[in-house]
């Protein structure tokens, strides 16, 4: 990849502000936004697309929007139907393909990711790729409040939210996704080095813009607002998804009235407090 053209991930939890920051980073760039392109689930492109297949989500969704817009400068139907078969035919090829493809046609890009804290597999295949990641980190407290909120309203609740040990069906517990994703993230300090950024939701939330031109100068972009339109959070029905859209209903997201400051007493594991300690959560409240 030419690395005058940045390619940035935006990666947190769901309901951990992912989606919301990066195109508020797209918008003051001239980077193009792009949906979840999920590119670091598989090896190969034949692999990624069996998982795609498999999930019980719009996971793949992202990917094939991407693709269509590149090749056409626009979503359809009969967009992400040629790019569905843009990918078979590239199939002993790395995901990293989509993302080369992209850049060649679109340059610098920026995209969320839900899934990249899960699996120290998805974190190798990251490690390889030219690649800056901006990890948002966004308090334990009122995240998992708001992915409580959603998940009550939805029959799926993905595994790694649930405490398989407290009940047979797992009983949800939001606070295990929290640690987990945020444990595997922080250990990219020492791997990425100058390609791994740190942003505090609280304090994005407060300050928006000096807190996005500190992650631009970051990432090697700089304060460029652009007049491109939005991508639309929606794309065509075959594939809509792409990104985290209940992160934009503010009834989940920021609708949790009277949220106090985040202290040890509010419940949470004694890892997970250490963790929300050593990521600085407790500070990035107290300096609003």
């Amino acid at each position: 990849m030419r690395p005058e053209t940045p390619a940035i991930v935006v990666a947190a939890p769901p309901m951990g502000g992912a989606s919301r920051l990066a195109l508020a980073l797209s918008a003051v760039s001239g980077a193009r936004l792009m949906p979840e392109m999920n590119l670091f689930l598989a090896d190969d492109l034949d692999g990624w697309r069996m998982q795609a297949a498999r999930a019980q989500s719009d996971l793949g969704h992202g990917a094939l929007r991407a693709i269509a817009l590149a090749n056409e400068g626009e979503e359809s139907e009969a967009g992400v139907e040629r790019a569905q078969q843009w990918l078979w035919r590239r199939g002993e090829q790395s995901p990293l393909a989509i993302l080369e493809h992209v850049q060649g046609a679109l340059g610098a890009v920026i995209w969320p990711d839900l899934l990249l804290g899960w699996r120290p597999d998805y974190l190798s295949r990251l490690r390889r790729a030219d690649v800056s990641v901006v990890h948002v980190v966004r308090r334990p407290e009122p995240q998992t409040a708001a992915l409580a909120r959603r998940y009550q309203r939805q029959n799926f609740v993905p595994p790694v939210f649930r405490d398989f040990a407290a009940s047979p069906s797992g009983e949800l517990d939001p606070q295990l996704g929290w640690y987990q994703f945020h444990r595997n993230l922080s250990q990219l300090v020492a791997q990425l080095g100058v390609r791994y950024h740190r942003v505090h939701w609280e304090e994005f939330a407060a300050r928006p813009e000096p807190t996005l031109r500190r992650c631009l100068h970051a990432c090697g972009l700089r304060w460029q607002p652009t007049e491109t339109p939005p991508l639309s959070l929606r794309g065509p029905a075959s594939a809509a998804g792409g990104f985290d859209t209940p992160e934009f209903d503010d009834a989940l997201f920021d609708g949790i009235p009277d949220v106090p400051p985040w202290v040890p007493e509010r419940g949470f594991t004694p890892e997970t407090l250490a963790l929300a300690t050593q990521l600085e959560c407790a500070a990035a409240y107290q300096a609003l």
